[in-house]
């Protein structure tokens, strides 16, 4: 039987960047959020709730790391038509749990719970459960992906157009 827990400092250091990250996040810092990702990373975000992956069916978004930092670049050019409303948020997280990833030795999956307040032209609301992905690095521990499942992901949405 395979090793179910991790040692109390990687949870406590995978607790940190997940806060870390939710903070950048608030603060519109991109540039930052990404240096938190690892160079092989993706970011998804699945439009079935148990969808097993992004290549057999559409996602709301499913970016790897060119594809996010496009994204980081559309949104803090100043001329770009997304900039023409400020991007406000704030993301609450909890009920973070850590455990050893199976498949990959030196890694760990982070879940966590989520609420987020957007606001761009509007305000939306958004909530669901997240998995990390998390690589140990001679940096500390970095994301090497992020899933996130909205609790509403069956209904119709605004454009996504920031991370959550």
């Amino acid at each position: 039987m395979g090793e179910t827990t991790v040692d109390p400092d990687i949870a406590a250091e995978a607790a940190t960047l997940l806060h870390r990250e939710a903070a950048l996040l608030d603060a519109a810092d991109l540039e930052a959020w990404l240096t938190l990702y690892t160079q092989d990373c993706f970011y998804w975000m699945p439009l079935v709730e148990d969808q097993a992956d992004p290549f057999d069916h559409p996602s709301i978004i499913f970016e790897n790391r060119h594809l996010m930092e496009i994204r980081r670049r559309n949104l803090t050019v100043g001329t770009a038509p997304s900039k023409d409303y400020t991007i406000r948020g704030v993301r609450m997280i909890g009920d973070i749990a850590v455990a050893p990833c199976a498949e990959a030795p030196g890694e760990f999956i982070a879940t966590s719970k989520f609420v987020a307040v957007i606001r761009w032209r509007r305000k939306e609301y958004h909530a669901g459960h997240c998995e990390h992905r998390l690589r140990a690095t001679p940096d500390g521990l970095r994301i090497v992906s992020k899933r996130v499942n909205l609790i509403d992901s069956d209904l119709p949405m605004e454009t996504m157009i920031t991370y959550l």
